[in-house]
């Protein structure tokens, strides 16, 4: 997807826009009801005080299924040293060229922080990006929920006296009985995210009636 010039077309924004619900009603529903959103980045490299976003990836969903129709992703204008993108994201300096300012997917994201509980794994390096974007875009940083399924697989690999095992997306994923995901594509991989935290959920023993708090004890759950 992408835009002509700077400015968000009403269409698509109007595509995204969700009823607002406050931090505590979401706290509350219950796991059939409540909506998520998984968010992924691709970026040039692992600082947040130096590197870009490259490209964003979002998959929407409720209870524990995906919303394939809310699949979208996009590369992003002005993220030009590259760097290892290349070679790990398959991202070229031409799909850089012709994509969309970061603006826009922030607009989108601002609004889905006010309506969807987030999905992340790894939390704290894509939010920190996020919110140094935001500052750089002169724009108001959201406070989204966030479930970072980095920290509940952890939190289950303890539980079982596991304090070793790697927790990234691919390997987490096989413990869990879910094929390999295809890495480094921003949407792949937060379909991949959203697809774990079921599975996490579900070996939780968390019930439809069940809400988002019960993954408090865990660590996994933020509220920025």
């Amino acid at each position: 997807m992408a835009w002509e010039g700077s400015v968000l077309p009403w269409r698509f924004l109007k595509k995204y826009l969700k009823p607002e619900q406050s931090h505590n009603t979401l706290l509350n529903l219950g796991w059939s009801q409540l909506p998520l959103l998984a968010v992924d980045l691709e970026l040039t490299g692992l600082n947040p005080k130096e590197d870009k976003i490259v490209s964003v990836g979002w998959i929407e969903g409720v209870g524990s299924s995906m919303a394939l129709s809310s699949a979208f992703h996009t590369h992003i204008q002005g993220a030009q040293q590259l760097k290892q993108s290349p070679i790990i994201h398959g991202i070229t300096a031409s799909e850089i060229a012709e994509g969309v300012p970061l603006q826009a997917p922030l607009e989108v994201l601002a609004n889905y922080a006010k309506s969807h509980i987030w999905v992340m794994h790894c939390c704290a390096l894509d939010w920190q990006m996020l919110h140094k974007s935001y500052m750089e875009q002169q724009m108001l940083s959201p406070k989204p929920v966030i479930v970072d399924t980095l920290l509940l697989e952890r939190y289950l690999l303890a539980k079982s006296g596991d304090t070793h095992s790697p927790v990234d997306l691919s390997r987490a994923r096989l413990r869990h009985g879910l094929p390999n995901a295809h890495a480094h594509n921003a949407l792949d991989d937060a379909a991949a995210t959203l697809e774990l935290l079921f599975a996490q959920v579900s070996r939780l023993g968390l019930t439809a009636q069940s809400n988002i708090k019960a993954l408090k004890h865990t660590g996994a759950l933020k509220a920025l």
